[in-house]
């Protein structure tokens, strides 16, 4: 009787383990929340977290004028990645720094795309 009970636990914890294993989602730290089909309802993402924090540093008479077009700001926050998009530039092997171990710089890609997108801004 003892045994038959340890069996059914056992067989109901194998069981449940499955189905919670199944009903996992896949969950992603960093990203923009898929693409937007619509710039003026874009989809909300970690970029887009990051970017609407990073207005509370900003004195309120200079964010201003991007409170008021929030929706294509955080839009934009995909378009470095998106290369469907109309603005899009989908570069994202370029999206990083590198340093060896020994702190020299080995990789500063990222570092140069974004000087190029700062000097086209000027």
């Amino acid at each position: 009787m003892l045994n038959s009970r340890i069996a059914l636990l056992g067989i109901l914890g194998i069981m449940f383990v499955v189905a919670v294993h199944r009903g996992v989602l896949t969950a992603f730290g960093w990203g923009n929340g898929g693409y937007s089909t619509d710039p003026n309802n874009p989809k909300y993402g970690t970029h887009d977290w990051i970017a609407q924090h990073g207005l509370d540093w900003l004195p309120q008479a200079e964010k201003q004028f991007i409170l008021e077009n929030l929706a294509t700001y955080l839009y934009g926050t995909e378009l470095p990645d998106n290369k469907n998009a109309p603005d899009g530039i989908g570069d994202t092997t370029k999206h990083h720094v590198y340093f060896f171990a020994n702190g020299s710089l080995q990789d500063d890609i990222g570092a140069v795309r974004a000087q190029e997108e700062y000097n086209n801004a000027l």
